[in-house]
């Protein structure tokens, strides 16, 4: 806006000179050159207002420019925010495929970890034997006091003397 009053002011002085040049080498009479000078001054009176008035028509264009302005630094900091949103979430992606690859290889060492597996096992096995240690406790008590109930039932009348019976049953 101010270039366009600066250019229009100098094409002002230069259309002054001009003019002034002008009478200087086509002398006039005194009456013709006041007279000539009224014209100027008239012509560069309305080319003033003129330009007055095109400053003042200017003037809207000129605050939609300064809107202008105002918007696009308002865009500028939309977009750096955006930057710098789109920058977080590129963090936050990185760092949630670091976590999954952290909790997959964790996964991994326990899927590996053959140690509680085995200790499991090994564990599983001892309470097998036990249990096959207390069963076979249990049938050689039950079988203990069968052999007392036969050995009782030995020492019984009917089979007093049985061996000698045997042994002659055999012999006949």
């Amino acid at each position: 806006m101010l270039s366009l009053i600066r250019i229009l002011f100098l094409v002002l002085i230069l259309f002054l000179f001009h003019v002034l040049f002008l009478f200087l080498i086509f002398p006039f009479s005194p009456f013709q050159e006041l007279s000539d000078l009224e014209a100027s001054i008239s012509s560069v009176e309305s080319s003033i207002a003129g330009t007055t008035s095109q400053i003042k028509d200017m003037e809207p264009k000129i605050a939609e420019s300064k809107n202008r302005i105002g918007d696009r630094d308002r865009q500028k900091k939309i977009i750096t925010d955006n930057i710098a949103y789109r920058k977080k979430l590129s963090q936050i992606a990185t760092l949630e495929e670091e976590l999954e690859a952290m909790s997959d290889e964790i996964a991994s060492i326990e899927k590996n970890d053959r140690s509680s597996e085995l200790y499991a096992q090994l564990r599983a096995g001892i309470d097998e034997l036990k249990n096959k240690s207390l069963r076979n406790s249990g049938q050689i008590a039950s079988l203990g006091d069968q052999v007392k109930a036969l050995k009782g039932k030995l020492n019984s009348s009917d089979y007093k003397g049985i061996n000698d019976r045997h042994r002659e049953c055999m012999i006949q």
